[in-house]
């Protein structure tokens, strides 16, 4: 009888040097790790067999099978590679980015396809009613051939025709009570400015000289919903063609505010009124009166005498007044000293003072008393430098009641 064992496999061996190969084999420590769980050990060929297949399956799962992912543009030479890639946070948020980005591209073709059809919708019917016209017109002609011989009455003819065209291919303009950026309505002038104050930031500049603001709201309408022009673009960046994208143009953009810089601010003249900024405005309302209470009537000056710089940024009045402008303001703001002159001496005059002063008693910083003055600041100056010295003296962190003799190195 065998008298070596493993209890664990339940096998028994003949010699002590095969039982200790047995301990060092890989069947005997599977059998230890299913002994720990509290399952039953297998034997040698049903280990044999487990081992085998699964050689079988990582040999399986190694081989070369090339995948590719689109979105993250990357190859794996794995399915269990390429899985594991398109479970991740990675590919997923890359996908989702992706797809945002093909959903704007699609809104912004179907956006440009259906600005495309209606600049053609609007290209077709002018030129029919083009054509409608030049018809009308070649048979009124015609008819009446004397009366068109004068080339005046023609180019009149023509341009009617064209203003009737433009006026069928303009759009209709915003009410005062419409939002100029949106499509918002309001009951008064009043909620609509304060609308686009609190939504676009809209503000009217040099609000406090305004006088039509009806008016200005008015042609503000008529420009942007006529014309399709930007506000603060006006008419020198892009062109539109429809009401909807002039107001997206202005509200991604941020233009939502006046051009209202240089000679711009010309366009809005008719709806502003500066006179009460003029040093000479009589702000009560009342008529000009001279010294002897008679009224003073405004009297126009000609052009001819005012007289402008140069620079063209300053006017000189009849009077030799001048007058900046606005651009400068800045700088005319600024409080710069004035210029000083350097006096000159008269000695004569102080020698003369001098002399006056010596008779009244006075001799100045000079004489026994100057000298006194003087011995009483040295004094008070001695006395106040003294306990200072004390101090500095006690305080001194070189002060020592040795020295370290010095070395040449």
């Amino acid at each position: 009888m065998a008298s070596y064992t493993c209890i664990t496999c339940r096998v028994a061996f003949a010699s002590i040097e095969v039982q200790r190969g047995h301990y060092k084999s890989d069947w005997h420590r599977y059998n230890l790790k299913r002994k720990v769980a509290d399952m039953s050990p297998i034997t040698s060929d049903e280990f044999r067999q487990r081992v085998l297949s699964q050689q079988a399956q990582i040999a399986q799962s190694t081989q070369s099978v090339k995948s590719y992912c689109q979105v993250c543009n990357k190859n794996f030479n794995t399915e269990n590679a390429y899985a594991n890639h398109m479970q991740s946070k990675k590919h997923k948020a890359q996908e989702a980015k992706v797809t945002k980005e093909l959903e704007k591209q699609k809104e912004k073709r179907q956006e440009k396809k259906l600005e495309e059809n209606n600049e053609k919708n609007i290209c077709d019917d002018y030129d029919k009613k083009k054509t409608k016209n030049q018809s009308k017109a070649n048979v009124d002609k015609n008819k009446n051939a004397a009366a068109a011989a004068a080339d005046n009455e023609d180019d009149m003819e023509v341009e009617e025709v064209s203003d009737e065209e433009w006026e069928d291919y303009e759009g209709d303009a915003i009410p005062v009570t419409d939002c100029l950026f949106c499509s918002k309505s309001s009951k008064t002038i009043d909620e609509n400015s304060h609308h686009m104050i609190v939504h676009h930031s809209f503000f009217l500049p040099f609000i406090e000289y305004l006088v039509d603001l009806e008016g200005l709201f008015t042609y503000l309408g008529e420009k942007v919903g006529c014309g399709f022009v930007c506000l603060w673009c006006n008419k020198q960046g892009k062109t539109f063609h429809a009401l909807d994208a002039v107001q997206r143009h202005m509200r991604d953009k941020g233009h939502c505010k006046l051009q209202f810089d240089g000679d711009a601010a010309f366009e809005f003249s008719d709806f502003y009124d500066y006179r009460s900024s003029y040093p000479d405005y009589n702000h009560d309302g009342e008529k000009k009166y001279d010294v002897d209470m008679k009224e003073v009537e405004d009297e126009e000056i000609p052009e001819d005498v005012l007289q402008s710089t140069a620079d063209g940024y300053q006017l000189v009045l009849p009077s030799g007044a001048k007058i900046g402008h606005r651009e400068l303001f800045r700088y005319y703001k600024q409080n710069v000293p004035p210029t000083r002159e350097v006096a000159v001496r008269n000695n004569a005059t102080i020698n003369r003072l001098n002399t006056h002063y010596k008779a009244l008693g006075w001799y100045g910083s000079g004489g026994k008393v100057g000298e006194a003055r003087l011995a009483d600041l040295r004094f008070m100056q001695k006395f106040k430098s003294k306990p200072h010295l004390t101090m500095g003296m006690k305080n001194n962190k070189l002060k020592q009641k040795h020295y370290r003799p010095q070395v040449v190195f």
